[in-house]
């Protein structure tokens, strides 16, 4: 698998994890950190072009991750 089918794998799970929590579901964040800091190892390994090239998914990765929190805080917080 590529880094950028990686990430894309990463993200569509955020996306999944985020719709989830929206139906009162618990998202199965198992193996997550691993495999993002995996993806990370591939591209730091990575030719600079390469890397550079994944600079829009992870920051759309950073984005998912940053509402999954988001809702996890208002769930949390009861305001869920």
């Amino acid at each position: 698998m590529t880094l950028h089918d990686r990430a894309i794998a990463l993200i569509e799970r955020l996306r999944q994890a985020s719709q989830g929590m929206a139906c009162g579901q618990i998202p199965d964040m198992a193996h997550f950190a691993k495999e993002t800091n995996d993806l990370c190892q591939g591209i730091n390994m990575a030719p600079p072009q390469d890397a550079l090239a994944m600079k829009p998914l992870l920051a759309e990765l950073i984005t998912g991750l940053d509402h999954l929190v988001t809702d996890l805080e208002q769930i949390k917080n009861g305001k869920r």
